[in-house]
């Protein structure tokens, strides 16, 4: 079987002289004058307008699930009061429930900070079955804040696989918790 070329070499690209490396390849590269501006970026350079630093917090959702961001946004839209301006993104990895809310104006975000006490859903996970009930469920929920409501029938009992409770929470404390 007859073989062409140089043995071990690929062909390169047309005009490209088999067996040239690509520092020679890059030499011979022609550019527009559109393409050779270069676009230099350097972490010293003042990028941060006023307010997006200043006017942001960050938070952490305590959960076992993953929730999306659109998710956290709308609770906590209702529970700042849908405060004007109000951005919500996501940051670190998805597991982490980790995100970031930029508010439109100080005041706003002071609000949000100084708002307590918080009012939150809770998921109070791994009950013993006996406890899934009014009685217990009120003892274990009020560890975490003030109870406003546990989502239970009419019967007292809790269905599924956590007890929801509705818990007053000052802020503070959730900060020292997290």
């Amino acid at each position: 079987m007859a073989a062409t070329g140089r043995s071990g070499t690929r062909p390169g690209p047309a005009g490209s002289g088999n067996g040239d490396g690509v520092a020679e390849i890059l030499e011979r590269l022609n550019l527009t004058r559109h393409e050779e501006v270069v676009a230099a970026f350097s972490d010293d350079e003042e990028e941060i307008t006023r307010g997006d630093a200043e006017w942001a917090i960050i938070g952490k959702v305590l959960s076992p699930s993953v929730l999306h961001i659109t998710t956290i946004r709308s609770a906590m839209k209702s529970a700042l009061g849908n405060p004007f301006g109000l951005k919500m993104r996501s940051v670190g990895d998805k597991p982490e429930n980790l995100f970031i809310a930029e508010f439109g104006g100080l005041q706003d975000k002071n609000r949000a900070l100084d708002g307590s006490p918080w009012m939150l859903w809770v998921r109070i996970l791994n009950l013993p079955f006996g406890w899934m009930n009014e009685k217990r469920g009120l003892r274990a929920a009020a560890l975490i804040g003030d109870v406003i409501k546990l989502d239970v029938d009419e019967d007292g009992k809790a269905t599924g696989a956590f007890l929801r409770a509705r818990v007053a929470v000052e802020i503070d404390t959730l900060r020292r918790l997290g």
